[in-house]
């Protein structure tokens, strides 16, 4: 081991003009490359994802205000798909949309960076794109968006311009949506509307026939409990309906909806103590001892005052999509938009002109060590001649 040592040291020390002129070139070499190369900025966007759905927005709250309990009802119902205020979203799902190949390709175009990147396609720019971008989620709930470029002023504008196109992307969903929920609520208001129209001329001929009916205060009392029950029932399938134009049964809201579809159900149900509550010809309290003239007027009390109650519901949920479809607010809120920076990230020249010179002095030790063995082989060549002629007159004589 000492005398390995001690050859090592004696090769590093004959050769050390050597050793030392080969760092000197490598970091020489290496400190121009990295000069060579061209500064990259990074520029940073710090922004708030849009709030989740917490119900009716404040133009429509006063108006529910004095509609008693169906008010109180409609007041916890919201549309599905949409955001009207509370708290923040999903920071992970907007950073998957945010670096999306679609929102990459908008940058790309926007930015026309097959020519700045010196590419054929979009697609290699796409690609390449994808590597000068990075998002991270904070514990906050917030969305730290980066983008680097070589030009600080053109990633500043890079790092906005993805957070436009996020905000487009999110109006665009939203207007979709809307439409679509804004003709099928339509449909379903009109629906209705013909149906309580023919309920309350069926109601007013009872009465022109029957004269006055008055039912007791418990039973009067049910039949408002169940009606506004039902018409809930009715409310929350108009939304899974909705749903299921856009997603699928293991979608989150579809799941919610529909379980709390079967909630109400069963409440009915225990209310009632019968069977399927969607049966229009069902009475949904028992009758036995009521005169059959009361039991109609019942019957068509209860359907007016479903009909009623759907009818504010789904026009509550109408106005809210109209709303909605005519949105032009940012859905996405700029907490510290991108500047461009002085400082640059990279290249890291200390870096490369430290790694040169470490790179020449472990080269050049390398080349003084295998020069040393060279030597010593052909300085040793006449003896290994000699050592063998004697091995081979040692084999004649013995043999």
């Amino acid at each position: 081991m000492i005398e390995y040592l001690y050859t090592f040291l004696k090769s590093v020390i004959f050769h050390r003009k050597f050793i030392f002129w080969m760092g000197v070139a490598f970091f020489g070499l290496a400190s121009a490359y990295a000069f060579w190369l061209d500064n990259s900025y990074e520029a940073l966007v710090v922004v708030l994802p849009p709030a989740e759905e917490t119900g009716i927005p404040s133009g429509l709250s006063s108006m529910m205000s004095s509609m008693g309990n169906i008010g109180k009802m409609m007041g916890n119902t919201s549309i599905p798909g949409f955001n009207m205020g509370g708290t923040a979203g999903d920071p992970e799902l907007y950073l998957r949309i945010i670096q999306s190949a679609y929102i990459r390709e908008k940058i790309v175009k926007r930015f026309n960076l097959k020519e700045v990147y010196e590419v054929d396609t979009n697609e290699e720019a796409i690609e390449l794109l994808d590597e000068k971008i990075e998002g991270e989620a904070t514990d906050e709930n917030l969305i730290k968006f980066t983008v680097i470029d070589k030009d600080r002023s053109r990633a500043a504008a890079m790092a906005n311009a993805f957070i436009e196109e996020l905000d487009k992307f999110n109006k665009e969903s939203l207007i979709t949506k809307a439409k679509i929920t804004v003709q099928f609520l339509k449909q379903r208001l009109d629906e209705t509307k013909v149906i309580t129209d023919s309920l309350e001329n069926k109601f007013q001929q009872f009465q022109e026939e029957n004269k006055a009916v008055s039912l007791p205060d418990e039973t009067e009392a049910l039949i408002r409990s169940i009606a506004q029950i039902k018409a809930e029932i009715i409310s929350k399938e108009a939304q899974l309906n909705i749903v299921k134009t856009y997603a699928t049964e293991k979608n989150p809201e579809h799941i919610a909806l529909k379980t709390a579809i079967d909630k109400l159900k069963t409440e009915m149900k225990n209310m009632t103590g019968e069977g399927d509550p969607e049966k229009d010809t069902q009475f949904y309290v028992p009758f036995s001892k009521i005169p059959k003239v009361a039991v109609d007027f019942a019957r068509l009390k209860r359907d007016i005052e479903i009909q009623e109650a759907v009818y504010l519901l789904i026009y509550q949920q109408y106005e809210m999509a109209k709303i909605e479809e005519k949105r032009t607010t940012p859905t996405i809120q700029v907490l510290d938009p991108a500047t461009p920076v002085m400082k640059k990230i990279k290249p890291k020249r200390a870096f490369y002109a430290a790694g040169g010179l470490f790179f020449g002095l472990f080269m050049g030790i390398i080349v003084a060590l295998f020069w040393d063995l060279l030597n010593n082989m052909i300085s040793a060549r006449d003896d290994i001649k000699i050592k063998g002629r004697e091995l081979w007159q040692l084999f004649k004589d013995t043999y």
